[in-house]
């Protein structure tokens, strides 16, 4: 098989065009100089290596050629020659691979759970000129899954695309751009998704007056990142004469896939009535989470006892006895 310089040869197969025993086959391949010798047993094929060599950058289309000869019988011993030859060419039409250096990032590292993930970028050559137009593929991975937004760049060879995740999505992503057409991606980054939340959005109290109430309330961590910096608080919404309150020394950091219980303590004046409270956790990014307390007080009420509720005596005919 021969190749002239230039030209790139991916594979050729080599059919045994006789039904005469297995003939050998001398092979002079371009890239090794070195004879290769294979047989082909009657009507059977052979695919040979694939053999890599340059395309001209400036070549549109480039031909293929491949030639096989030198067919031998009995090449080992006293080899009998045969004038038999086979060749082929095909038009292959070329892709230009355009040297490129591409930045990727998201507009801030860490975002909550829900928000829509901003992605930027810009795309020169190597020489550091702007490629306007160039098509851009943005790869986002998470827990072995992909996903692919594409995109165009700008008159300043900037672009941008928009990733909004599923409900409930959080953890650690890993994200990459490249040209469609070339593989590997060019340039690399990540952002993190904070996922917590309460165990409920609004609890409510009924309590008597002048009395107090305690009752759990569960914060889980179902991101892929541990939570830092956080803070509970109790603010007042509406009502007055009761109280909520959250214990000291709460702690501050929450393991990715874990969960802290929260107990609550409602304590109701003598006089309350009803009161509203918002109970938040707060992350160190800011990130919130709230829950809306109801609490009713009702007046104690008065129940009469007897004691002892049961009892018995003796009495005579004619007889009180108080």
């Amino acid at each position: 098989m021969e190749c002239q310089d230039n030209w790139d040869m991916t594979n050729a197969v080599i059919i045994n065009f006789h039904a005469n025993p297995a003939m050998q086959i001398a092979l002079d391949v371009i890239r090794a100089f070195n004879p290769e010798y294979k047989r082909v047993p009657a009507g059977a094929s052979y695919t040979f290596a694939p053999v890599s060599l340059a395309v001209p950058v400036s070549a549109d289309t480039v031909t293929v050629s491949g030639l096989v000869a030198g067919f031998a019988y009995s090449l080992n011993y006293n080899p009998l020659y045969s004038g038999l030859s086979a060749n082929g060419s095909q038009d292959v039409v070329t892709n230009l691979a355009v040297p490129y250096v591409a930045t990727i990032y998201p507009e801030r590292p860490v975002y909550d759970q829900g928000s829509s993930v901003n992605i930027g970028g810009s795309m020169h050559d190597v020489w550091g000129n702007v490629l306007s137009t160039f098509p851009v593929v943005v790869s986002i991975r998470n827990n072995g899954y992909t996903r692919v937004l594409t995109t165009t760049t700008d008159g300043n060879g900037a672009y941008s695309v928009a990733f909004t995740p599923a409900s409930g999505e959080a953890g650690v992503y890993d994200m990459g751009v490249r040209h469609p057409d070339i593989v590997g991606e060019a340039a690399t980054s990540s952002f993190t998704i904070v996922g917590f939340g309460l165990s409920y959005s609004n609890y409510s109290v009924s309590m008597r007056q002048g009395s107090s109430y305690s009752f759990d309330v569960t914060l889980k961590n179902n991101g892929g990142s541990a939570l830092a910096g956080l803070t509970y608080s109790v603010e007042n919404v509406s009502g007055s004469g009761i109280t909520v309150s959250v214990p000291q020394n709460m702690p501050q950091t929450l393991a990715a896939g874990s969960q802290q219980k929260i107990t609550l303590t409602c304590a109701a004046a003598a006089s309350a009535t009803s009161a509203a409270f918002n109970f938040k956790v707060t992350d160190i990014n800011g990130f919130t989470r709230n829950m809306l307390v109801t609490v009713t007080a009702v007046a104690p009420q008065v129940v009469p006892q007897v004691t002892p509720q049961l009892f018995s005596m003796g009495i005579t005919a004619g007889d009180v006895k108080t």
